[in-house]
């Protein structure tokens, strides 16, 4: 199963991505790769690009049975790309067609706006905006989440997930 967990700054992605990873054992990624390229806005886009679509060829060669969590992918890179560094990365709605293809699932990562401003230090209501309207245009299966409510519901709509593609993987075999 791919799972990719989105959201602004501060919503806690990265928690609910360790406890996931610990009690399922599913391998996390979190490409830190494009800070080399800070300083630079054209190149930073070029590698976000490259590296989004090597990750997305990787994923169509594992088996089904490989299960990973990735902190941020396509739709943080169009917020982000989009407001912080000032281009329009269409090429993401490229790649959110083929995860869908594969069967990736989306959870998107939410908390009060006033919250997330203070733990930022900063004024995000542009960037929700615009991860709300992405979120919408996603073909994925998703669901919102927020660290208010129990981990169960995650769990509940990763383990339905997993029942299918075994249900599916059974009836092939049969």
């Amino acid at each position: 199963m791919i799972l990719i967990v989105e959201g602004v700054n501060n919503t806690g992605k990265s928690t609910l991505i360790n406890f996931l990873e610990s009690s399922l054992g599913y391998h996390s990624i979190n490409d830190d790769t494009n800070k080399e390229y800070s300083h630079d806005k054209h190149a930073f886009g070029i590698h976000s690009k490259a590296v989004l679509l090597a990750y997305t060829n990787i994923l169509m060669k594992c088996p089904d049975s490989f299960n990973v969590i990735f902190d941020r992918f396509h739709l943080s890179e169009f917020v982000y790309g989009m407001i912080e560094r000032g281009y329009y990365s269409s090429w993401v709605f490229d790649i959110d067609d083929q995860l869908f293809k594969m069967g990736a699932k989306l959870l998107y990562m939410e908390d009060d706006l006033e919250s997330v401003n203070e733990r930022a230090g900063r004024d995000l209501k542009m960037h929700q905006e615009l991860f709300e309207t992405v979120y919408n245009q996603s073909m994925l299966d998703k669901m919102r989440y927020n660290l208010k409510n129990p981990v169960s519901e995650v769990l509940g709509w990763i383990q339905d997930e997993k029942q299918q593609q075994h249900r599916s993987s059974v009836s092939l075999i049969e």
